[in-house]
């Protein structure tokens, strides 16, 4: 079957040898453009956002406060209404306070305070889709959720680009047997290796070496004899 949807290939800028000769670029440690995006990553909400949640949070324990010192007929109406706001807000102080994501080579990790989701990124099986979301699931049936949305995952990405290139996994289009999933795969790559390399200007300017390699990734595998095995073959 041939494929309708081309590769994407990433150049070095035209000028680029010899600007940094003569301009040496500047970058701060905790520039993210510069970071490599294959290092791991130990994410958490912002600080805006556990402010936000704690205003939130205030405002509606005193209204709610007001509410029951009050004596409305319809209190107790009055209160469940006032709950369902309050509620939510410590719900956000929580998830501030104590959600983290960890990625790395081996695994994707979410973690609520005591409570842990993790998957084997070697093993990537399927991936879903969510409004704000990805869902990744591996062979053994573990499943993470990362919000794609809030959170700079592209050590995630890079996961599944590495996953694409290793064995066929269910997509959110259709699953792996689908006649139409070379392109659907290939459609994945693109937009995956198009996020990491805008994330990460600087680092593949200046290592044209990853460059490269993410521009192998972008294509499709020669062959996908390899992904066809269990995982227990890679």
């Amino acid at each position: 079957m041939t494929m309708t949807v081309e590769p994407l290939t990433f150049d070095p800028p035209q000028q680029w040898g010899q600007q940094t000769r003569q301009h040496p670029a500047t970058t701060t440690p905790d520039d993210p453009r510069a970071q490599d995006p294959g290092d791991p990553q130990h994410l958490h909400p912002s600080r805006p956002w556990i402010i936000v949640s704690l205003i939130t949070a205030t405002i509606t324990t005193l209204c709610l406060w007001g509410i029951i010192v009050s004596h409305p007929e319809d209190k107790p109406l009055a209160i469940i209404c006032q709950l369902a706001i309050t509620i939510p807000s410590y719900l956000m102080v929580l998830h501030g306070l104590f959600y983290r994501i960890h990625i790395d080579e081996h695994t994707i990790t979410t973690r609520l305070g005591p409570f842990t989701h993790h998957v084997d990124a070697h093993h990537i099986r399927a991936l879903t889709l969510k409004p704000d979301s990805y869902v990744i699931t591996d062979d053994d049936g573990h499943r993470v959720r990362i919000n794609h949305y809030a959170y700079n995952v592209d050590r995630a990405l890079l996961n599944l680009l590495i996953a694409l290139d290793t064995r066929p996994i269910d997509l959110p289009e259709g699953p792996a047997n689908h006649p139409d999933w070379p392109d659907w795969a290939q459609n994945w790559r693109n937009i995956w290796a198009t996020t990491i390399h805008d994330n990460h200007t600087t680092y593949f300017t200046t290592n044209l070496n990853a460059l490269t390699n993410l521009n192998a990734l972008v294509q499709p595998p020669d062959s996908m004899s390899n992904a066809s095995c269990p995982a227990s073959g890679e």
